[in-house]
């Protein structure tokens, strides 16, 4: 039921593109029901004992291309945020898928950690409220850009410390 959950989120990424690029008042209600179902998706798997592997890479994978297909989007449509802010969340996120394939060749796992779902939660918010061109929008975005890159900083360090144990 989880993973359903969380393919269903994967399956709004097109359309929440699409409403993004075209303007439409709908993608806040789109974007923000697909933003909604990460918080089920997990909440759901852990109450009934149905943790997965594959939904345990899919899920975190779902919601970047969730943030970076949108915030794509935003930018085509409104040249907001700043290029080189998609480009360093898409750096970011393949250094450490990178990474994650690299520790699951060891048989090695990171824990996830707070600082990663504030993230994720913040550059959601601020993106729902850009969608809304609300001017505090991009400033609560931002906000999240800085504390994806300090969880992604913490994230390479624990790797490390992982494999150096290895």
């Amino acid at each position: 039921m989880a993973n359903a959950i969380t393919l269903f989120r994967l399956s709004l990424l097109p359309l929440v593109f699409y409403l993004i690029i075209t303007g439409s008042g709908l993608a806040v209600v789109v974007f923000g029901l697909a933003a909604l179902t990460d918080l089920f998706d997990g909440f759901v798997a852990r109450s009934t004992g149905t943790v997965t592997e594959f939904g345990k890479f899919l899920d975190p994978l779902t919601d970047r291309l969730l943030i970076v297909s949108s915030v794509t989007a935003l930018y085509l449509r409104d040249n907001q945020p700043a290029l080189w802010i998609i480009l360093l969340l898409v750096l970011r996120d393949a250094v450490l898928f990178y990474g994650y394939w690299v520790l699951r060749k060891h048989d090695k796992k990171l824990d996830v950690i707070m600082m990663g779902k504030a993230a994720t939660a913040l550059l959601m918010l601020g993106f729902t409220l850009m969608i809304m061109k609300s001017a505090f929008g991009i400033w609560i975005f931002y906000l999240g850009a800085i504390l994806y890159m300090l969880a992604g900083f913490n994230y390479y360090i624990q790797g490390k410390k992982l494999l150096n144990n290895f």
